[in-house]
């Protein structure tokens, strides 16, 4: 049987015969309306949840409820889940006796719509449901197109499956001998809906971070700041990118010829990146407090990634839960602040017109992981390697004639079929091994970009007895020798964007290794991303971030990312002033 089934939200919605985006189609595996007014957490829950980050940085937010009533924390499938506007020819108050009884939670005497999670069950009830109404001849209770197509969307079920019910009804009416398919025969196989899951490659990545990439490119732009932004970020993710590591292959703004492995690069370093630049003083005084926002939404952001894609935290549904709660909050809390309250295609979870599935869709994810473990386990973005092959190819012009596609898939066969060769040709040829560290060209090098504030990257190797330590490399292949890095976290020390900056210093001895050694004794890699101002002297102070996805944490030790209660401290919605309610 069919164990599980990983697509992007496009082709998930075109296999099951899904509603996408819409009205009722924007979470996955969900017939729902978005309620912009109760959904989201209210203000003052947030703030209770927030005010306890110093003591609780892991909220909890499960099997609670507002205490005024007055939202619904994120949660479709509560008893008190709020409604929305049945559509405009939905079949209320048609009720005919001789069809059966209605989907649950799909009646003709519903007021609202109420959210429903689908399985396939209750589509194949409701199709027929439909069917049956619209074949009936009693013109007083008997169902039109419109009527079968509103009732069908409003279960989430997409237009061909609207279409074929129309279709099969219209000619059991133009003989009682005709019996047309209308039912999916997938929806017929007992295959659980849940089985298809969502791709963490697309959903997290291709979808959630290269949208917040585009969020903070269009707030820096609204105060002229756009190419300055760009400027900023490319000047870091290009040190990075020189870096040439496996763990994190980081390209530059804009965003052409990414890939997944791309935007997880990114979402390793962001708030110390695009959080640094927020944090900088390049946003003007008037835009303070929502880019106070925006750097929440960032902090909110890296946890809920760490946590899904650490080996130690990935199984943790409820904490997961909870983050991603915390992130979607953040991101309406950023909408409103950057384009005011009242224009609901601006929030940045719902979207323009189009719609933005992926960020309601992280609510499926915590149950996705009591099924299928962490999300991590089934992410293929390392293997997006066909793609890789032909999509820069397509990019430079998406042209979509039969002649311009064949030619492509010529050049991909052909691409392939010359690796092919090259492999039997060579076949003694040995494959670079995955590039885990830099190697410095010489301590005095080393010291320099130090000093200067460059990102680094370093080690973590086992010493044994005396434990772990962060150490960098330089040298040749045959004379390679490392330095040790300390730190000290302070109660004083600074964030960057949430995340705890240590004072780090370059121990004055040096220690020969070889390749062997470096490979055998290191438990980790590491990034030093630094914490440097804008008009102020550099002072050695630097985030790290860990190839697991772990941080260095107030503690001074190695641990997972946290909410920052120094950055939540701060009340954002203390006010109703915003910046771009004109646009």
């Amino acid at each position: 049987g069919l164990l599980s089934y990983s697509t992007d939200r496009v082709e998930r919605s075109a296999l099951l015969m899904t509603g996408h985006l819409g009205t009722f189609g924007m979470r996955s595996h969900w017939a729902a309306g978005m309620n912009e007014l109760r959904l989201p957490v209210c203000n003052d829950c947030f703030d209770d949840i927030a005010n306890n980050f110093q003591n609780n940085p892991t909220p909890t937010f499960a099997n609670t409820v507002c205490p005024r009533a007055c939202c619904d924390r994120w949660d479709m499938g509560s008893a008190t889940a709020s409604t929305v506007e049945l559509p405009k020819y939905y079949p209320k108050n048609r009720s005919n006796p001789d069809t059966g009884h209605a989907p649950k939670f799909r009646t003709v005497f519903m007021e609202e719509v109420k959210p429903y999670r689908q399985h396939f069950d209750w589509l194949v009830e409701g199709v027929t449901f439909a069917y049956k109404n619209a074949c009936s001849t009693n013109r007083s209770t008997m169902w039109f197109k419109q009527n079968v197509r509103d009732f069908l969307r409003s279960m989430g079920v997409n237009k061909e499956v609207q279409d074929n019910v129309c279709r099969a009804a219209a000619a059991f009416k133009a003989n009682p001998n005709n019996s047309l398919q209308f039912i999916p025969q997938l929806w017929l196989l007992g295959i659980p809906m849940h089985r298809f899951i969502n791709s963490p490659m697309h959903l997290l990545f291709h979808g959630i971070i290269k949208d917040i990439m585009d969020f903070c490119l269009a707030f820096a732009r609204s105060f002229q700041k756009g190419e300055v932004f760009a400027t900023f970020v490319n000047e870091r993710l290009s040190e990075l990118e020189s870096l040439g590591l496996d763990w994190c292959k980081q390209l530059e703004v804009p965003r052409t010829y990414w890939q997944a492995e791309n935007f997880l690069a990114l979402a390793r370093v962001m708030p110390a990146i695009f959080g640094l630049f927020f944090e900088g003083g390049y946003i003007p005084e008037r835009g303070a407090t929502a880019s106070k926002s925006v750097q929440q939404m960032l902090n909110s952001l890296h946890v809920m990634i760490s946590a899904l894609m650490s080996p130690r935290l990935s199984k943790d549904a409820d904490k997961i839960d909870s983050y991603i709660k915390v992130f979607l909050s953040c991101c309406h809390r950023a909408s409103v602040k950057v384009y005011g309250p009242s224009n609901r295609k601006k929030l940045l979870w719902i979207g323009d017109g189009n719609g933005k599935s992926n960020f309601v869709s992280l609510l499926n994810l915590p149950d996705q992981i009591r099924h299928y473990g962490p999300v991590r386990w089934y992410y293929e973005g390392k293997n997006e390697r066909h793609i890789q092959v032909i999509k820069p190819h397509l990019i430079r012009n998406m042209r979509s004639t039969e002649t311009y596609f064949r030619s492509k898939l010529d050049l991909y066969f052909k691409t392939k079929h010359i690796e092919l060769l090259k492999s039997r040709l060579e076949p003694k040829r040995i494959k670079r091994s995955e590039k885990d560290y830099c190697r410095y060209k010489s301590l005095v090098d080393l010291r320099q970009k130090f000093a200067e504030g460059t990102p680094l990257s370093a080690s973590v190797i086992e010493f044994g007895a005396l434990g772990t330590r962060i150490v960098i490399a330089f040298g040749g292949v045959n004379s390679m020798r490392f330095v040790t890095v300390s730190h000290d976290m302070p109660e004083s020390s600074p964030e960057i964007c949430g995340m705890p900056c240590a004072a780090c210093r370059l121990c004055q001895s040096s220690f020969a290794v070889s390749r062997e050694e470096m490979k055998r004794w290191s438990v980790h890699q590491c990034l030093l991303l630094p914490r440097k101002l804008k008009g102020v002297a550099f002072d050695q102070k630097y985030a790290i971030v860990y190839s697991d996805w772990d941080v260095l944490s107030r503690s001074n030790s190695k641990g997972e990312a946290l909410l920052s209660y120094r950055l939540f401290s701060t009340d954002i919605m203390q006010d109703q002033l915003t910046l771009l309610a004109s646009t």
